[in-house]
């Protein structure tokens, strides 16, 4: 199974042993249960029907969670830079960031940073595209804070001290990948918490290196973690 980094951390990633990972944080926002639920009423149907309708509203509740944190998911692109870096995730890239603050500080794997001398660009979602310098790693939880410079705030997805998860919830993954820079979501089940010395999630969900740094969300929409 795979891993995260839970709230005391973060989150997780998959059956490759993938990890995810957070800084103590979740994402605060209204609440979507009316709407990321999406209640479903089971009537006399047989099982097929009832089972049909619940699959439909549950990727009608994984579409909304991910479109609420979406507008905050950029690309990150890696440029020269010497050596052959750290393989899989160069290889995929780009990779994914997750806006954290509207004057462009962006939370990423530290995998993207790994190749000496390399170029960062921050593609964000209408493909505006910005050089990124490091401003701070954490090697702790494999991430680093890269920053941008604008002239606009940015949509910047909202991060609180708590972090609410239970085993055998819903959680999804959102990224953004190639040149369209197109939405990327995958969806799991938190399958263990406690993970990495307290600070990863894991869940079932397999992501490939192109979510790295992207967020795991739960069906509110809130930030549970940053994929790596």
């Amino acid at each position: 199974t795979g891993q995260a980094i839970t709230g005391e951390a973060i989150t997780g990633e998959a059956n490759t042993g993938e990890q995810a990972r957070a800084d103590n944080s979740t994402r605060k926002t209204n609440s979507v249960a009316d709407q990321g639920e999406a209640a479903v009423k089971f009537g006399d149907d047989d099982d097929d029907d009832d089972d049909e309708r619940y699959q439909r509203a549950l990727a009608a509740a994984v579409r909304l969670a991910a479109n609420r944190c979406l507008p905050s998911v950029v690309s990150i692109e890696v440029i020269g830079g010497v050596g052959d870096g750290e393989g899989e995730v160069e290889r995929d890239a780009c990779s994914s960031g997750l806006i954290v603050d509207p004057s462009g500080f962006v939370l990423t794997s530290s995998l993207v940073a790994s190749r000496p001398n390399a170029g960062l660009i921050v593609v964000l979602g209408d493909g505006e595209r910005h050089a990124a310098r490091v401003i701070a790693r954490d090697q702790h939880r494999d991430l680093v804070l890269l920053k941008i410079d604008v002239s606009t705030p940015l949509p910047a997805a909202i991060l609180t001290e708590t972090n609410e998860t239970t085993v055998g919830q819903t959680v999804i993954g959102v990224g953004r990948y190639g040149d369209s820079h197109s939405p990327l979501v995958g969806r799991g089940i938190l399958s263990a918490r406690g993970r990495l010395d307290g600070i990863a999630l894991q869940c079932d969900a397999r992501f490939s290196p192109s979510f790295y740094g992207g967020p795991l969300v739960d069906l509110y929409g809130r930030v549970l973690g940053v994929l790596i």
